[in-house]
């Protein structure tokens, strides 16, 4: 059963037809790394070296189980060392162990390795995915090397036949210009995405608010905001509320709607994250003061 949970978590990351498992040589030794990657980094190094003892077949899917967990836990040593392996034994890393690469160096700001990794792809005829490019534009958003990056990873993905820009490409953009409270970025962006009459989701809405209502503090367009909101069918998250606490707590010192908000929140089986407890500890704070 635990396999069987596994090979489909594969064939989801991989878009893997069920007719293309035996094909591409999905083993049960790598659903049973997959499982274990999902307790900590030693367990997994320790299963994948078991399989090498055991002279088992090891591909690119194997270690790319494994360089995606070594990236997310920022194991620069064991990342070097597992692609040199992979260079030795004639393995091609697949899209998605780049995908891994890329948002390791590029959130610690080594771009010269995100700029070798996008070079080595090129070469070995690995076409970039959707994922990629949000990565991309993720490590240079949040970078020194950020808008004549992000304009020409987002113009390459124009011109593309397979990876246009997306919601997901779209909110990451958001996500960026909210941030750096650019409004004449977020709105050029968010005036593309309605030319290409593609649907806001909820994390949409979530940039949209944080920039009208807690940078241009615009509490008119945050009504409009929720009324479309409600009107397109879109549940509001704990981001959604966090920021609306920011916008009516902080802002405009509106304490009812805070909670107001808060029974809502409670309503909707939700539970407050730190960042709203931060968020309330503050405002409480500054109304015994007042």
């Amino acid at each position: 059963n635990a396999i069987f949970t596994s090979k489909e978590i594969i064939m989801q990351r991989y878009g893997i037809e069920t007719s293309e498992v035996e094909e591409l040589g999905i083993t049960d030794e790598d659903c049973t790394l997959l499982r274990i990657s999902s307790y900590g980094i030693a367990e997994t190094i320790d299963a994948f070296e078991k399989l090498k003892r055991q002279n088992l077949p090891l591909s690119a899917i194997t270690y790319d189980i494994l360089i995606h967990k070594l990236c997310i836990n920022n194991d620069f040593f064991n990342v070097e060392k597992y692609m040199k392996e992979m260079e030795i034994h004639g393995i091609v890393p697949n899209v998605h162990t780049y995908n891994s690469l890329l948002y390791l160096y590029g959130i610690h700001g080594n771009f010269n390795e995100v700029d070798m990794y996008m070079k080595h792809m090129v070469v070995g005829g690995i076409e970039p995915n959707h994922k990629t490019y949000n990565v991309l534009l993720n490590v240079y958003g949040n970078g020194e090397r950020k808008d004549n990056n992000i304009d020409r990873i987002y113009k390459k993905m124009l011109k593309s036949k397979n990876t246009k820009p997306n919601t997901e490409t779209y909110n990451t953009l958001f996500n960026i210009y909210s941030q750096k409270s650019n409004f004449r970025k977020f709105e050029y962006y968010l005036k593309q995405m309605k030319s290409e009459k593609l649907q806001p989701d909820v994390r949409t809405y979530n940039a949209m608010l944080k920039i009208y209502g807690i940078s241009k503090r615009n509490t008119n367009k945050v009504e409009t905001l929720l009324v479309e909101m409600e009107n397109a069918g879109i549940k509001k998250d704990v981001f959604t509320y966090s920021t609306l606490i920011t916008i009516y707590g902080t802002i405009t010192r509106q304490f009812v709607k805070v909670e107001m908000l808060l029974h809502q929140m409670k309503d909707e089986g939700m539970k407050p994250d730190v960042a709203i407890y931060n968020n309330l500890l503050n405002l409480y704070k500054f109304k015994n003061k007042s």
